[in-house]
């Protein structure tokens, strides 16, 4: 793949605003997860920078892989929730995102202790601080001195770990 580094970065910042604007309307607000989905919609420009005209307007093409980069992360997003957290209106999970933005309920304070011990010092600082504390991750990077990019990554395997776990039933009282 001879994808000129330049172009590409260059093509990157300039569709960047608008491409995250429009990510961050379809997802409801969600601004970490519109930057995770830019970060896709970017891999996806890299993978095809040889078979599309780059010397043209890209925009709309990159808003409709936006769009469904944003389908897909909204169902990923419903799907997880639903299983790990019961809605607080009793439904199935599939009406649309009408769960809260939380992890854990706050009855359930047993079950995230049992989280948090089986966590290493470290990861336990980061999940305290963010899914305990609804710390966003800017809020996060100058008191724990890591990257933003860092933290994204590390908070999302022990999302992930944690996620396995109780879906395995490993945190049951």
């Amino acid at each position: 793949m001879a994808t000129d580094l330049l172009k590409f970065e260059a093509a990157a910042r300039k569709y960047q605003s608008a491409v995250v604007r429009y990510c961050y309307g379809r997802l409801g607000g969600d601004g970490e997860l519109a930057l995770e989905v830019f970060d896709d919609v970017l891999e996806v420009l890299y993978k095809k920078w040889d078979r599309i005209d780059t010397d043209s307007d890209i925009l709309p093409w990159l808003l409709r892989v936006a769009d469904n980069l944003s389908k897909n992360a909204l169902r990923r997003k419903r799907k997880y929730y639903s299983n790990v957290v019961p809605l607080p209106d009793g439904s199935d999970g599939g009406g649309g995102p009408a769960v809260t933005d939380e992890y854990f309920l706050p009855d359930e304070d047993e079950t995230v202790g049992r989280i948090e011990k089986d966590l290493s010092d470290a990861d336990r600082t980061l999940f305290h601080a963010r899914f305990i504390e609804k710390k966003t991750l800017k809020e996060m990077e100058p008191s724990t001195g890591l990257p933003y990019s860092t933290l994204r990554i590390r908070l999302k395997k022990i999302e992930t770990t944690v996620r396995e776990r109780i879906e395995r039933g490993d945190y049951r009282g």
